[in-house]
């Protein structure tokens, strides 16, 4: 269950439309959360390919837009977002990770890496929740049902 948070000091309409859309493909991507994309950590997708594959259904966006932000001193567009996943950051992928996301944002919004920050969280199974109960026991409970 990725979140990617965003909290930049442009308004909602300097956001492109499919943004969102966008995004959760390239974190699916990134995230290996889609079986169907292989992981390609520094290839960025056109936009048109949004509606070619099947995304995973639990990659989470939120976008806060207008915050009183500034960074370095002035009130110049900038953002920090934080990234949320189970297991995905040990460290060898992080730059690569850091790096696209960075680069999505300087296309689409036209913040400049300088003016970016991203926080990398890594969160055990046992501290995220989804179906009224933490991963580790989904996973469980998914692992013992019945087979149909």
């Amino acid at each position: 269950m990725p979140l990617f948070q965003l909290s930049t000091n442009l308004s909602r309409a300097d956001f492109p439309q499919h943004f969102h859309e966008d995004l959760t493909l390239i974190l699916g991507k990134l995230l290996n959360k889609n079986p169907r994309v292989s992981k390609l950590p520094s290839e960025i997708l056109p936009t048109n390919v949004c509606s070619e594959l099947d995304l995973s259904q639990h990659i989470l966006v939120c976008i806060c837009t207008d915050q009183f932000l500034t960074c370095g001193g002035t009130t110049e567009a900038c953002a920090f977002g934080n990234l949320a996943s189970i297991g995905n950051f040990a460290g060898k992928d992080n730059d690569a990770y850091v790096q696209v996301v960075s680069e999505f944002i300087h296309e689409k919004l036209g913040i400049q890496d300088s003016r970016f920050t991203l926080f990398l969280s890594d969160y055990p199974s046992n501290e995220v929740g989804f179906h009224g109960m933490t991963i580790d026991s989904f996973r469980r409970k998914s692992q013992t049902a019945p087979a149909a």
